[in-house]
């Protein structure tokens, strides 16, 4: 009977440690709060979770980098004709278009035609406050194995008329590469 409760317990460690390990991490990289005007009104606002974002391994960083191209967040002009966007920055890449971002995205993304175009355009994500542009609202990576859902809000600008967008993704991060099943 002892060896018997001994093998039990043997199995339902082993058990707990694998799915400790098949867990699914969640990492919210940009959510909304509250925050107050100078004159002390509330208003919802994007935030990046730098906290997040540093818990981020390559490849997730590489994701994060390829949704920087698309939508902004917080973006304004830094200097000259460079995009300063919170998120990018957060990510240890800089400016919109920098050589590191640029990097990380050919390495992980090497035959993706959809990210050589973004990156053609130098991760270009429209001009910050023009009468046209896309912002992030949530950005979320739900990571279990070698699976990623990718799910994200963002507001549609267009002329003064604002409709919000709801997406969802999934990605594959292979040994080398990542890739899309669907976007």
């Amino acid at each position: 009977m002892k060896r018997i409760s001994v093998i039990i317990i043997l199995l339902a460690t082993a058990l707990t440690g694998y799915c400790q390990k098949n867990k699914p991490s969640t990492y919210r990289l940009i959510t909304i709060e509250n925050k107050l005007d100078e004159e002390g009104r509330k208003y919802k606002a994007a935030v990046v979770n730098q906290k997040a974002v540093d818990k981020l391994n390559e490849p997730l960083r590489a994701l994060a980098a390829y949704y920087t191209c698309w939508i902004q967040c917080n973006c304004e002009f830094d200097s000259g004709e460079q995009i300063s966007c919170e998120l990018t920055r957060a990510l240890g890449l800089g400016d919109q278009g920098s050589e590191k971002q640029i990097a990380i995205l050919q390495k992980w993304f090497p035959s993706d035609n959809q990210v050589q175009s973004a990156i053609d355009m130098h991760c270009w994500v429209g001009m910050p406050g023009s009468s046209n542009f896309l912002e992030y609202s949530n950005l979320t990576f739900l990571e279990k194995s070698d699976t990623v859902k990718v799910s994200y809000r963002y507001i549609r600008y267009d002329h003064g008329a604002t409709s919000t967008i709801v997406k969802n993704d999934v990605a594959v991060v292979r040994k080398d590469r990542i890739v899309f099943l669907k976007r």
